[in-house]
């Protein structure tokens, strides 16, 4: 039904959030985000079973094959586990769900999502009102307990010593592969409020392009 009205939606997990994406005409967002809430919030009683094995599986298996792929694609990838605070390279978290059993997943299932934080962005012609409904619904399904920012954890990147260079090397690890990638990271530090300074920025990223 969704596919017939142009309505879709996607779950992105990020390192500190998971974002929830829809879009669709304007007089059926409403509903439809409220009823991929409510199936959200009706997981923890359901059988997970057949999807969660079926999920770990595949997870495995893409986590395993990640280190034999083209080496800019393990670059960007293993360059986030280097740099970012929350990031974790596939070869530790493997071992970790190879390990994580369904009765786990299921008891943890249960107290997801009792706590947190929203933000929200809504672009189109959709009215004030309709756009404050979706957000004032969704509230009141999900029943999250306010979570304060400082209760947040951290996501940040690595700071570097002002003017010093620092040289990650990041061996692959299929010694077959004849191909390497070398990637250059710029860290300009806070400057918000700095117009110039961003502009100037955004010039140099764009003549080292």
């Amino acid at each position: 039904m969704a596919d017939c009205a142009n309505l879709s939606n996607s779950v992105n997990v990020m390192y500190d959030n998971i974002g929830f994406s829809w879009s669709g005409f304007n007089d059926s967002m409403p509903n439809y985000v409220n009823e991929t809430i409510k199936k959200l919030k009706e997981m923890p009683s359901l059988d997970l079973t057949e999807m969660f094995e079926q999920t770990k599986e595949k997870l495995l298996l893409e986590w395993k094959n990640a280190y034999l792929g083209q080496s800019y694609n393990q670059a960007f990838s293993l360059f986030d586990s280097a740099t970012l605070s929350r990031a974790v390279e596939k070869k530790v978290l493997r071992p970790l769900l190879e390990n994580y059993s369904y009765e786990r997943f299921n008891s943890e299932l249960a107290q997801w999502m009792q706590s947190g934080r929203y933000t929200w962005y809504i672009n189109g012609n959709i009215s004030s009102d309709a756009a404050i409904e979706i957000v004032e619904k969704t509230r009141s399904t999900l029943g999250l307990t306010n979570l304060p920012v400082t209760s947040i954890g951290d996501y940040q990147f690595i700071a570097l010593e002002a003017g010093y260079s620092t040289l990650i090397v990041l061996p692959l690890e299929d010694k077959s592969n004849e191909n390497s990638c070398s990637l250059t990271y710029y860290e300009v530090g806070p400057v918000k409020g700095d117009y110039k300074q961003t502009l100037v920025n955004k010039v140099m990223m764009q003549w080292l392009k």
